[in-house]
């Protein structure tokens, strides 16, 4: 297990932020890409992948595009798959940063090997 933090104390309490947002089931399990969208972090390739997810399971992609032609690629594999992908590019206040974390059951982070370090 994986536990929501990198560094420090994980947080045992879940939060509701993408559930409540999205109007996520309970019994749905949210998986969460979360950083830069772009090529480098492979967000189209895991987003392709919920075609072969069990339908128990959804992807919230959260944080910032720098791409807008990739930012469409996206949203062209979410409009095949309503209810099952989420985009969220809200910020949050500093004392919020977390929830994002909190309310995801599994997370996801994805690197090309482009270099050593994205």
């Amino acid at each position: 297990m994986v536990y929501n933090t990198s560094f420090g104390d994980f947080f045992p309490i879940k939060n509701r932020y993408f559930r409540d947002k999205f109007s996520i089931f309970d019994a749905t399990k949210v998986v969460l890409a979360v950083g830069s969208l772009k090529a480098a972090h492979l967000i189209l390739e895991i987003a392709e992948s919920v075609f072969l997810w069990p339908l128990d399971f959804v992807l919230v992609v959260h944080g910032w595009f720098d791409d807008k032609v990739y930012e469409e690629k996206l949203r062209t594999v979410v409009e095949r798959l309503p209810g099952r992908i989420f985009i969220s590019t809200e910020l949050l206040p500093m004392e919020r940063k977390y929830e994002v974390f909190q309310s995801a059951d599994v997370g996801i982070v994805a690197f090309r090997p482009d270099n050593d370090n994205q």
